[in-house]
């Protein structure tokens, strides 16, 4: 009986230690996003978009900080969880912002294993868990078409789509109306062009060489049989004739040969 008692203390202090981690972890988090939020880190290039300033490309001030956030145990806390996925969220829009398209997706696909964990967890949860939940939906939504936005830039118009359309069915409060009035119709459009060109393409005959009537008259004639040529003398005809040749030595003349030899 004591054994059971000083085990579930064990348990309850290791529970309780496990809490403290994951709130110590959430606090680190929450101060680098919300120094990452005020974008000191960002500046505005010829076109009006923000893009990484030249201090932070050659620093990376706030690029080490996410970093220094990103891993770690999660204590089993979707709060700490949900935290984390913003983290890899927001180091795919740094990336997108240097123009690195694929490392922002590779990092917006761990923010949304992440966010997926926090979503698909099931079993009886307290009031916080749930509010967890909701923030994540809504944050899940934004990450969804940073994501397509990545997409439509390395031109993979068919899954920019699927992003779209699967952040705007998160959108409950339709405050993202210019992805379905602009985004993606463009995406639609340069998958019809492209549909279109393979289709001429298909279409198409190759032409490889053309002959007039007169070019085939002409090789005709080439290949045609001259009557009134001389006959070409058969193989037997030339054998005789080697023959013939040979025979003409006289039977004297050897003789006469012979003789010198001897």
């Amino acid at each position: 009986h004591c054994f059971g008692a000083r085990l579930q203390i064990s348990n309850q202090e290791c529970t309780s230690e496990m809490r403290r981690q994951a709130a110590d972890a959430v606090k680190a988090i929450e101060r680098v996003l919300a120094l990452e939020a005020k974008c000191t880190h960002l500046e505005v290039d010829g076109a009006g978009l923000n893009t990484v300033s030249a201090v932070e490309r050659q620093d990376q001030i706030i690029w080490k900080k996410l970093a220094a956030v990103s891993g770690g145990e999660t204590f089993g806390s979707l709060e700490l969880t949900s935290l984390r996925a913003e983290v890899f969220h927001r180091q795919g829009a740094y990336k997108y912002m240097e123009d690195k398209y694929p490392e922002a997706v590779e990092l917006y696909a761990r923010a949304e294993s992440e966010f997926n964990e926090v979503l698909q967890s099931g079993g009886p949860q307290d009031i916080e868990a749930q509010r967890t939940q909701a923030k994540t939906r809504k944050y899940a939504c934004r990450l969804q078409l940073d994501w397509a936005m990545a997409l439509e830039n390395m031109g993979h118009f068919a899954e920019a789509v699927r992003r779209y359309e699967a952040g705007l069915g998160m959108d409950y409060i339709n405050q993202y109306g210019w992805v379905r009035q602009k985004s993606i119709p463009f995406c639609k459009g340069k998958i019809e062009e492209k549909d279109k060109k393979v289709d001429d393409e298909s279409n198409q005959v190759l032409v490889t060489g053309e002959r007039t009537r007169e070019k085939r008259d002409c090789e005709g004639r080439k290949a045609a049989i001259d009557l009134d040529a001389a006959p070409v003398k058969r193989s037997r005809e030339a054998l005789e004739e080697r023959v013939a040749t040979a025979r003409s030595v006289s039977t004297a003349e050897v003789e006469e040969a012979t003789r010198e030899l001897m």
